[in-house]
């Protein structure tokens, strides 16, 4: 399939017209930073302004449609702006981010990059779908036959049970024994790399894998999650300063874990301390490193963690609480 016609495709797959406008993204290929914004409802000037902007940066589209009053002048690049989270009405679809675990500013090799497609491909046989090539890694992209609209009474409890499925598929499918991780990508205003458009990073052009059924099986799954009750972990006790030594246990996970090595000494490849904070952390809990205590001296230590940076106890207080609730 040709470029242009993977674009077309891209933009009819995410069947926002009945729903809102589609929001695209220029990031600039070497800082991502925007560069441009524009929103779409008409798919010729759509496949136009990926093929202009595509040639300097990485085009990126909205997964669900933005509500109209966001356009201002449509079907043009012509602001920064980009949508939030409050300003969708509807959800279409959902979409899971695989990417191997490699160290920062460096894009996956042609092993890890295969490794990935095939780990969505795995995936997909239980849960639909299509397999994606993102270039460095891939997505499952889980498209709905009914829309779920969004509202102001369902709008928390919606993008909690969004956030429930996906650690419940992290937890089945285990990505972190390929060495491989599925990216936080619940948000209601999420983008994806259009297909069909050069990954500057990568070096790869994106690309259509295969085609699944759409049925309303994973929308379904989403509904049905049920949600646990909120507990805070008043009594959770944190270190008084940067610990001066790590955990032993942790020390001992370090020698046996691959993927916790990994994160310990590398960044994950994006400038996000928390994000970084939250995957060491998970991974700690899974390996079965689950005290509050030692888990809180191992976020205070992390070297790319966010307490190193701003010496906030209450962060990793929070941290250590979500990553209690979420297991």
């Amino acid at each position: 399939m040709k470029q242009v016609e993977m674009i077309r495709s891209f933009y009819r797959r995410l069947n926002h017209q009945e729903y809102g406008v589609t929001e695209l993204v220029a990031l600039d290929k070497d800082t991502g930073k925007i560069v441009a914004t524009g929103f779409y409802d008409y798919e010729e000037y759509f496949v136009t302004a990926c093929l202009e902007y595509g040639e300097h940066c990485n085009i990126y589209a909205g997964r669900n449609p933005r509500k109209t009053s966001l356009s201002g002048v449509m079907n043009v690049m012509s602001s920064r702006r980009r949508a939030k989270d409050r300003d969708i009405k509807f959800l279409t679809s959902i979409s899971l981010d695989i990417d191997p675990i490699r160290k920062r500013g460096t894009r996956a090799t042609k092993q890890q990059h295969e490794a990935a497609v095939a780990f969505a491909l795995d995936v997909q046989w239980d849960q639909g779908g299509d397999v994606d090539d993102s270039g460095n890694g891939a997505y499952l992209w889980l498209p709905f036959l009914t829309p779920i609209e969004v509202n102001s009474e369902n709008f928390d409890r919606l993008k909690e049970q969004c956030k429930v499925w996906q650690e419940r598929i992290t937890r089945k499918y285990r990505p972190e024994l390929n060495g491989l991780r599925i990216d936080a990508c619940y948000d209601f205003a999420r983008i994806k790399r259009v297909i069909g458009t050069f990954n500057h990073k990568a070096q790869r052009y994106s690309c259509y894998v295969r085609k699944g059924e759409i049925s309303d099986k994973i929308r379904n799954a989403i509904l049905a999650a049920e949600i646990a009750e909120k507990v805070r972990f008043d009594k959770i006790t944190i270190p008084p300063l940067i610990p001066a030594k790590i955990p032993l246990k942790f020390e001992e996970l370090l020698k046996r874990n691959a993927v916790v090595r990994d994160l310990w000494e590398h960044s994950d490849g994006e400038d996000d301390r928390s994000r970084h904070d939250w995957m060491l952390g998970a991974a700690c809990f899974e390996a079965g490193l689950t005290d509050a205590y030692q888990l809180a001296s191992i976020l205070m230590a992390n070297p790319y963690g966010k307490y190193r940076r701003d010496g906030r106890r209450d962060y990793v207080r929070r941290t250590v609480e979500k990553l209690l609730l979420s297991r």
